[in-house]
């Protein structure tokens, strides 16, 4: 499962331990790879999809996609905890992305995260897939840290 999915649950069920979260080209939905269809997706990356989808479903211990896109630990239905603590977010979204699609990722996240009163900052690279990870110019992040970060103690 993608650290990414596992990051945002980890801050679901301990906002007090994190002060931003930045995430890259991100695996938003635990049903992503299940939701792949020949018309979403080329006949090599869907049959390593259709192998993710049947381990992603063993893990949650669910039978079905729909199951898994219901699922509580799914950052799509648990993002209120993180929106409530108003831990900042700052994401990449990577607009050519065929492996993470960010319409049904983070654009869905984003969407329903701002709507729960979350605070997130999405860089768009729409002429970027899902590789290169990362920005040529780093300041945006280490701004966005600093300026979130909370002060030691």
């Amino acid at each position: 499962m993608s650290d990414i999915t596992i990051s945002l649950r980890w801050a679901a069920e301990h906002p007090e331990t994190v002060g931003a979260i930045y995430l890259d080209a991100p695996v938003c939905s635990l049903s992503f790879a299940a939701e792949r269809t020949p018309g979403n997706a080329s006949p090599a990356m869907l049959d390593f999809m259709r192998q993710e989808a049947a381990r992603h479903l063993k893990a949650y211990h669910v039978g079905n996609r729909r199951e898994l896109s219901a699922h509580p630990d799914n950052p799509l239905n648990n993002y209120r905890p993180i929106a409530r603590a108003g831990i900042p977010i700052l994401a990449i979204r990577n607009g050519q992305d065929q492996s993470v699609l960010p319409e049904s990722n983070i654009d869905i996240f984003a969407e329903r995260l701002q709507q729960a009163g979350g605070r997130i900052q999405i860089i768009r690279r729409d002429l970027f897939g899902h590789h290169p990870h990362g920005l040529d110019d780093p300041s945006p992040l280490t701004d966005f840290i600093l300026d979130n970060y909370p002060e030691a103690e």
